[in-house]
């Protein structure tokens, strides 16, 4: 598996070639006071191409040793193969077992061990391995979109990392020609919200430019989508449901209309928060929704006295014409 341990030139380490790394942590602060005190416990793993070597796993400790200043470090050496493609068939699968049986791999880090195991193996392949690679199951589905997103950039890539995109609604704005998926990209970095949100306004996003044929990043960096962008709040929720909302009356008007007219209806009657009159969902079919929460009979009976008082509101008698 191995040549034996030995120690090289630094110098020899080509550390700008990044073949097999998978890791997307840059962090060395921790990893260089540990050596520092004690030493270097792990050697890195290396593979030694014509006179240099390419670094298959160690990646950060290479880092943290380099920036102590050492010139020389112990590593071991990858042992040949047969042919090159299995010997990089080898030192992939070592590079993602090596950090995949250390820690739980991120989205991305899959995507980048997937991409690896690609050039010698199908992705049917992989899934049943997965196990042995990944240290969990993977189907074919989840592989494919793990491959999709390592073809985009390294911006939807940290959107992804800190849980600012999913990873579905990355596939959903990956196509898009580079200005628009720019600017898709500002406002999810701007942005908070769950993957429900984020597809919501990217279909609605679409759709309105589609019906009123207008060009899909002239929409999206209009000044009405600015200013909710930019809002002083600085809560990123708040904005994110701003957008939401803008964007749900500019796709449904009279939908909109129909529901703020309902509430206009709901608040004159002054109901307890304890009773929920719902519309049918869009206002699509005739049957609306009643409820209400009571803790003692005493309750029950002024909710109860409450309904029958508005059923003889003209305003309630509005909501069903």
């Amino acid at each position: 598996m191995f040549e034996k341990e030995q120690f090289i030139s630094i110098e020899k380490i080509d550390l700008m070639d990044k073949t097999y790394r998978i890791s997307t942590d840059n962090n060395i602060s921790n990893l260089l006071e540990s050596i520092q005190t004690n030493g270097l416990i792990s050697p890195a793993i290396v593979k030694k191409e014509y006179d240099r070597f390419i670094i298959i796993s160690g990646y950060k400790r290479i880092l943290a040793i380099n920036e102590i200043g050492s010139n020389k470090t112990l590593v071991k050496i990858v042992k040949e193969k047969e042919t090159r493609e299995e010997t990089d068939f080898f030192c992939a699968k070592l590079s993602i077992i090596e950090n995949a049986f250390y820690r739980e791999l991120n989205l991305i880090e899959q995507a980048k061990g997937v991409s690896l195991l690609k050039k010698s193996l199908s992705i049917e392949e992989i899934s049943l391995n997965s196990l042995f690679f990944f240290n969990t199951n993977l189907n074919t589905k989840f592989l494919g979109k793990l491959l999709k997103i390592k073809s985009m950039g390294n911006s939807i890539h940290k959107l992804i990392l800190s849980k600012k995109l999913s990873m579905n609604n990355a596939i959903l704005i990956k196509d898009y020609e580079p200005q628009i998926l720019n600017a898709f990209i500002n406002i999810f970095q701007k942005l908070r919200m769950g993957q429900n949100k984020q597809s919501e306004i990217i279909v609605n996003f679409h759709e309105i430019a589609l019906r009123d044929d207008i060009p899909l990043l002239e929409l999206i960096n209009s000044s009405n989508v600015s200013e909710i962008i930019d809002h002083e709040n600085p809560d990123e929720n708040y904005k994110a449901n701003l957008l939401r909302l803008y964007l749900s009356k500019k796709r449904y008007p009279e939908l909109t209309k129909a529901y703020e007219e309902h509430k206009k209806c709901i608040k004159e009657f002054k109901l307890e928060p304890e009773i929920k009159l719902d519309p049918p969902i869009n206002f699509e079919g005739e049957k609306y929704s009643l409820s209400f929460e009571f803790k003692n009979i005493k309750e029950f009976e002024k909710h109860v006295e409450k309904l029958i008082f508005i059923q003889k509101n003209n305003t309630f008698k509005n909501l069903f014409k």
